[in-house]
């Protein structure tokens, strides 16, 4: 495709490289966009003195997420299942947008699950300074099934670590009275979901 800015004398192109079209659903591909001029060469920019490639944000948008699902501003594409999706790259330059498509064909392996929701709770009670809590995640998937979690696709913080630290695992340490807040992150198949929960020492 092709795009003309407001004076008209340059004409813009997106392409997308990917390294094949081919894959499996819960198979993941990285896509790249790049830019040209009408002249055929990559969009340049004079930074300093030197002239470099710029830094153009991308956006990736899937025309069909039951083919295919962008997992990230990265990219990174997820077959769901068997059939054709087009994936949509577009960035802005100069005031103009342009946007290119390309085909992906999913074909066999195994449909990935994607989180629904999730659910954080706190489990410990008469929590003072120097005691121990236990935060528990449950998630159910988009068809609101429960799923199951591995210790990797979690990740818990806590909003005052003066008040309570939180491990790995979900065991928390009071420290010292006060509130704080504890959030659960769970990322699978590139779907990301938190919950929060406040706790009391």
């Amino acid at each position: 495709q092709a795009y003309k800015t407001g004076r008209g004398k340059i004409t813009l192109r997106a392409k997308i490289n990917a390294e094949k079209t081919e894959i499996e659903a819960s198979e993941t591909l990285t896509l790249s966009a790049k830019h040209y001029s009408n002249t055929g060469n990559e969009i340049k920019q004079m930074v300093s003195g030197k002239i470099v490639n710029p830094v153009i944000p991308v956006t990736y948008e899937s025309l069909n997420t039951e083919v295919i699902r962008v997992m990230d501003d990265k990219g990174t594409i997820i077959g769901v299942s068997d059939g054709t999706a087009k994936v949509r790259a577009s960035a802005t330059i100069c005031g103009v947008t342009v946007s290119e498509e390309i085909e992906i064909t999913v074909s066999g392996g195994t449909r990935p699950e994607f989180i629904g929701e999730i659910a954080l709770e706190i489990k410990g009670e008469n929590i003072r300074p120097a005691t121990y809590a236990v935060a528990t995640v449950t998630a159910t998937n988009e068809a609101g099934d429960p799923m199951e979690l591995e210790s990797g696709d979690i990740t818990f913080t806590s909003s005052n670590e003066d008040v309570a630290n939180v491990y790995a695992g979900g065991l928390i340490r009071a420290k010292l009275p006060g509130e704080t807040t504890i959030t659960a992150s769970v990322t699978k198949s590139g779907v990301t979901k938190t919950a929060t929960a406040k706790l009391t020492v």
